[in-house]
């Protein structure tokens, strides 16, 4: 109880927001990619949408660069990855992506 106090006395008085709140995460996400494929342009739009209400921390991979990178994924581009998970590939369903970007979203609340 004197932990929680402590905490909430920390936030309200001095406005410190510890790296561990939930409130302060974001939903890591990394996208492959290749050059000239627009079902990777509309993945990141996509993305850039619920970027803000899902606190999402994109980064892209392109994978012409990286010939074993070719290999393990060639066409099945964009590769979408959440939380370290292989996620998506190929055309993202938004009603899918929303479903586990909320489910994400719960799971760091309660952390």
């Amino acid at each position: 109880m004197r932990f929680r106090l402590w905490r909430w006395f920390r936030r309200k008085c001095h406005g410190i927001h510890p790296p561990s709140d939930p409130a302060r995460r974001a939903i890591s996400v990394l996208l492959y990619k290749r050059n000239g494929c627009h079902l990777c342009d509309d993945a990141i739009q996509l993305l850039r949408k619920f970027e803000a209400e899902f606190r999402l921390h994109i980064e892209t991979f392109d994978i012409d660069h990286d010939a074993e990178m070719i290999a393990r994924y060639g066409e099945k581009v964009p590769v979408i990855q959440v939380q370290g998970r292989e996620r998506f590939f190929g055309p993202i369903n938004e009603p899918l992506l929303l479903r586990l970007l909320r489910a994400e979203r719960d799971k760091l609340d309660k952390v």
